[in-house]
């Protein structure tokens, strides 16, 4: 039973840091590309890349 227990513990941890991690490394990506559709002039794009970023930005403030 309490080899399970670390094992269940290690699993919690290695997902909440990839959670962290997922969240934090490269947080300017979304803005990056919205940025560059905008230049392009490609409105298409430019309210995909909106959506993500939106999306993005309310993970981060989770």
């Amino acid at each position: 039973m309490t080899k399970k227990t670390r094992d269940l513990r290690r699993q919690l941890r290695k997902a909440v840091m990839d959670h962290v991690s997922d969240s934090f490394l490269e947080t300017n990506v979304p803005l990056l590309v919205l940025i560059e559709a905008a230049k392009n002039g490609n409105e298409k794009e430019v309210k995909e890349y909106a959506q993500v970023f939106r999306e993005h930005a309310n993970k981060l403030i989770e």
